[in-house]
């Protein structure tokens, strides 16, 4: 069993709505697998220079009832701009920050991770354009 992961451009009164995918332009998300909010905030963590990425989870708030089989969890507004400000030197130094900290849970190389990072980049400009908010979205 694997955990989806998706990250998607929405209005607040559609986040609710998004189940893996259906309704939302290919544009508007990006599906991955095995990223939760505790890879998402190595991220912040690498973003905000911070010391503590446990401390971060509590930045990826869920929208969702906690008894759901799927849970929405809003993407600080911060790591949407730092993701959309990135250029090709930041999403490779990028990448290697989060393949150095999520080694032991993902153990994803570098390669893998610069994908990631470009999509969720493109994501986060298409949020910024068209002023939605960026969600992470989990389910078993």
């Amino acid at each position: 069993m694997s955990i989806l992961s998706d990250f998607f451009i929405a209005d607040q009164s559609e986040a609710l709505q998004y189940a893996g995918g259906e309704g939302v332009h290919e544009s508007d998300r990006c599906q991955f697998r095995r990223i939760t909010p505790l890879e998402a905030a190595a991220m912040l963590q690498i973003f905000r220079n911070a010391e503590d990425r446990i401390a971060l989870l509590k930045e990826f708030v869920l929208i969702s009832p906690r008894e759901a089989e799927e849970w929405t969890m809003t993407v600080p507004h911060d790591m949407v701009e730092s993701l959309a400000s990135l250029d090709a030197g930041g999403t490779s130094t990028l990448a290697q920050k989060l393949a150095a900290a999520t080694s032991e849970e993902l153990g994803w190389p570098v390669g893998d991770f610069e994908s990631v990072v470009v999509a969720l980049s493109q994501l986060a400009q298409r949020a910024i354009a068209s002023k939605k908010n960026m969600y992470l979205w989990n389910s078993l």
